[in-house]
């Protein structure tokens, strides 16, 4: 049997993820562009533009990546099967867009407390350029803690670990310090910051009251933010952390947990679900988000009937033009008198 059969579960979990992620991740990023009443340059919609353009990848890249780590693909051996295996089939691009999306979800948490604790800071001096300077620092540390994958994963299909054709030619106590880095880095950090902001904010509000919230910001807003974070929460211990503790389990050897197992690729796809998930924890649940996407779409609607009105206009216009010349000529090639 072989050690990473294409499983039709896997394969229906992944679609979903695709089409669900796909159009979810593209509305939000549509609303967000489009909208004229949404601040697209304050730092929350700029960092949920950067979430879900992220998460959008992630989706749509995690079906093929799938369908080419199984039996189902003749994979390339030698060098073109390490070139593959370092470019696609080891899960380098999928698991670097995934580590992206939880930093990203840590600068939301930490913005979302900057906001409840300090709102007129944040009104004033967080910018659009140091928002910007946050997102493409993230990317390039995720990119950097994820580089062991890239540079040790090499084909060999006989003792593949990390689907049908893959494993990292590490030592044993090489992955102990690069993977407990990487735990540490991707896992336990996020999740003590992502904790410790709820708890800020959980704290702030209890002691907040409404005749002392400042004018820029209403305390409804305020409790969105806190429901946001919570939402956060959530997503990151059932979709995450799941696959980060089998993670170690697998490291640890223990009996039946290896990444090729049906209960190990549960995990993954949770992960990858997040994907799906993140649009309507963060956009679709804000009715603010829900207005404008209707102007939005409205407005889209709109303008392409009109786009299509003066299209047919201007069809019709040169058809009767055309008619009217081809009157003329014929009236003169054959003169009544």
């Amino acid at each position: 049997m072989s050690k990473f059969p294409f499983r039709y579960w896997e394969f229906f979990w992944y679609l979903c993820v695709a089409i669900i992620g796909g159009v979810g991740n593209f509305i939000v990023l549509f609303v967000i562009i489009k909208s004229k009443k949404l601040k697209s340059s304050s730092p929350f919609n700029i960092l949920i533009f950067a979430l879900a353009l992220t998460d959008l990848m992630a989706s749509l890249i995690g079906l093929p990546n799938y369908i080419l780590s199984t039996d189902a693909f003749e994979h390339p051996t030698g060098a073109n099967g390490d070139l593959l295996c370092k470019l696609f089939t080891g899960y380098f691009w999928t698991f670097w867009l995934l580590e992206l999306s939880v930093i990203l979800l840590v600068l939301i948490s930490l913005e979302r407390r900057a906001v409840v604790l300090n709102p007129f800071l944040t009104f004033y001096e967080t910018s659009f350029k140091k928002t910007v300077a946050l997102i493409i620092g993230s990317i390039f540390f995720t990119f950097l803690i994820s580089t062991p994958n890239i540079v040790g994963v090499v084909y060999d299909k006989n003792n593949a670990r990390g689907g049908n054709f893959c494993r990292y030619k590490y030592t044993y106590y090489e992955s102990l310090g690069i993977y407990g880095a990487i735990f540490l880095l991707d896992t336990i950090i996020p999740s003590g910051i992502i904790l410790r902001c709820f708890y800020d904010i959980k704290n702030t509000l209890k002691k907040s009251d409404i005749s002392i919230t400042p004018k820029i910001t209403s305390y409804e807003s305020l409790k969105t933010s806190e429901k946001t974070l919570q939402l956060v929460v959530l997503a990151f211990f059932v979709c995450i952390i799941p696959n980060q503790i089998l993670y170690v389990m697998s490291f640890a050897k223990v009996k039946e947990i290896t990444w090729n197992s049906q209960i190990y690729q549960i995990a993954v796809l949770l992960r990858f679900s997040n994907s799906c998930i993140n649009p309507i924890l963060y956009s679709f649940h804000s009715v603010n988000f829900r207005q404008n996407a209707r102007i939005a779409f409205n407005s889209w609607m709109k303008r392409n009937q009109q786009i299509n009105f003066y299209t047919r206009e201007s069809f019709i216009t040169k058809y009767r033009s055309q008619s009217i010349n081809s009157n003329v000529d014929s009236i003169e090639s054959n003169p009544i008198i």
